[in-house]
């Protein structure tokens, strides 16, 4: 390594730690507005942070906290359900249905066909990441067990080898559906006041701060400016895009 590249290096490790410094006194910063019950100032900071690109459980957790007390319900759910996301604490479950009943006039909740239900289940059991270690594995398995029967000549059974190679192609094919899912299908939670447009009717209603949407396709040319949605009890419908924060 030349001297020059030693300095680079040094001062991206400089710049990385007085990053983090100051991460963590901005953080300590907002929790000492939290606790001096100076709700929107904590949740400016907490935001502030997120932004910066700081991320953790507690970050998103205590920015649930400020803005559940703040009386923003929409951002607290949003909050609370980035840090479940990270790490599914008893306290943030328990905060997240806690600001669940906050919802003013919330959505029926319906759930899909139940085989619908059954597959969303099967390729959301792992990550794209997972499922892509999964097949790997399920892979190296394979070639292992091909070797020491084919190349060693050991007694080892057939459909045992078959039976790894299917794990693998399985894992493959859930993996893309996980990695298709991820890019085209999307939750949010609405954060601000919107209206819901549903796909036959022309009535608007208004749809509860804090409700959790997915959404269908991202932005219709016909419909500038709002995103079609499916929400909880099933209907689909255009919302404004601006009112949503994806998760």
């Amino acid at each position: 390594m030349s001297l020059k590249q030693l300095f680079l290096l040094l001062v991206f490790i400089t710049a990385g730690i007085q990053s983090r410094a100051e991460g963590n006194v901005m953080f300590e910063q907002a929790n000492a507005l939290y606790h001096s019950k100076n709700y929107d100032s904590a949740a400016q900071l907490y935001t502030q942070l997120v932004q910066n690109g700081y991320c953790s459980d507690d970050l998103y957790y205590n920015m649930g906290n400020a803005f559940y007390k703040a009386g923003k319900v929409g951002w607290a759910i949003w909050s609370y359900r980035k840090s479940m996301a990270i790490n599914c604490t008893k306290n943030t479950l328990d905060n997240y249905r806690l600001a669940k009943k906050q919802i003013k006039n919330p959505l029926l909740e319906q759930k899909e066909i139940f085989f619908l239900h059954w597959w969303q289940s099967l390729y959301s059991l792992l990550t794209v990441n997972g499922w892509s270690v999964f097949a790997l594995i399920s892979f190296i398995i394979f070639l292992v067990h091909m070797y020491f029967r084919l190349v060693r000549k050991m007694n080892l059974s057939a459909m045992l080898g078959y039976f790894f190679l299917g794990l693998f192609l399985l894992s493959v094919f859930l993996m893309f559906i996980q990695y298709y899912n991820s890019i085209n299908h999307y939750e949010a939670v609405v954060v601000d006041r919107t209206y819901f447009e549903g796909e036959q009717a022309q009535e608007q209603e208004r749809l509860p701060e804090g409700s959790e949407v997915k959404i269908v396709d991202k932005e219709p040319g016909d419909k500038k400016g709002q995103v079609l949605v499916k929400l909880s009890d099933l209907r689909e419908g255009f919302v404004s895009k601006q009112a949503l924060k994806k998760l």
